[in-house]
C-alpha cells in the first residue's frame, strides 16, 4: 500500500483579505446633485414657508408668507391646519434672485450648479463644489442668455459654500428670513438648476 501525500499547510496569516473595492462614482454624483441645491432651496424654503395663500404674486424682492390652509385640514394630523404654498408666486418672487453656476477649466465646462444673488452689487452665494479647482467661473442670471464672468471672493469647503461676486449692479438679492422666523417642520420649495437643468 502507498503512503497518502501529507496535507497541505495552512494558509499563512500573512495573506491580506481582499479589500472592499471603492463605492460607485455614481453616488458621488448623486450627493453631488443633492448638495448643489441646497443653498437655493434653503432660500426657496425660507419664502415658501412665508407665501401668503391671497392669490397675488409678489412682486420681485419682496417677502412672501404662508396662510394656513382650509378649515380642519392639517399635514400632522394634530389638528393643526396645513399652509398652502403657491410655487408659482414662490418662483417669480425668487426667480431673478436664482443664477446658474458654470465652472470650466481649459474652457471646458467642468461643474454646473445654482446660486443665490444675495447683495445688490453682485455677490453670489453657491457651493464650494461647483467652484472648485475651476480655472473659470460664469454665471448666467434669468432671462440672459450669455452668461457673465465671475470672481470667486471666497471658499469654505468644510461646509460646502462659496462667495463669488459679478460685474454690476441693480440686481435683485433675494430676501432671507430671519433663523427665528422658520421651524422644523414648516414646508419648502427648492429652485435652483441641479445637473445643468434649467
Amino acid at each position: 500500500m502507498t503512503p497518502l501525500p501529507p496535507p497541505p499547510p495552512p494558509l499563512s496569516p500573512s495573506i491580506a483579505a481582499p479589500q472592499p473595492t471603492a463605492q460607485p462614482p455614481r453616488w458621488r454624483w448623486l450627493l453631488a446633485a443633492a448638495l448643489v441645491a441646497l443653498p437655493v432651496g434653503l432660500a426657496g424654503g425660507f419664502l415658501g414657508a412665508r407665501l401668503a395663500d391671497d392669490d397675488v404674486v409678489p412682486s420681485a424682492g419682496q417677502p412672501v408668507s404662508v396662510a394656513p390652509g382650509p378649515s380642519g385640514s392639517s399635514s400632522s394630523g394634530s389638528g393643526g391646519t396645513s399652509p398652502v404654498i403657491d410655487a408659482g408666486a414662490i418662483a417669480a418672487s425668487v426667480g431673478p434672485s436664482v443664477v446658474t453656476v458654470v465652472s470650466l477649466v481649459d474652457g471646458a465646462e467642468v461643474a454646473t450648479g445654482s446660486g443665490v444673488i444675495i447683495t445688490a452689487d453682485g455677490e453670489v452665494i453657491t457651493n464650494e463644489h461647483v467652484v472648485r479647482g475651476a480655472d473659470e467661473v460664469r454665471v448666467r442670471l434669468l432671462g440672459e442668455t450669455e452668461p457673465r464672468d465671475a470672481e470667486v471672493l471666497a471658499a469654505d469647503p468644510p461646509n460646502d459654500l462659496a462667495l463669488l461676486r459679478i460685474d454690476g449692479s441693480g440686481f435683485q438679492p433675494a430676501v432671507i428670513a430671519a433663523p427665528d422666523a422658520i421651524a422644523v417642520g414648516e414646508p419648502v420649495v427648492a429652485i435652483g438648476f441641479a445637473l445643468g437643468l434649467d
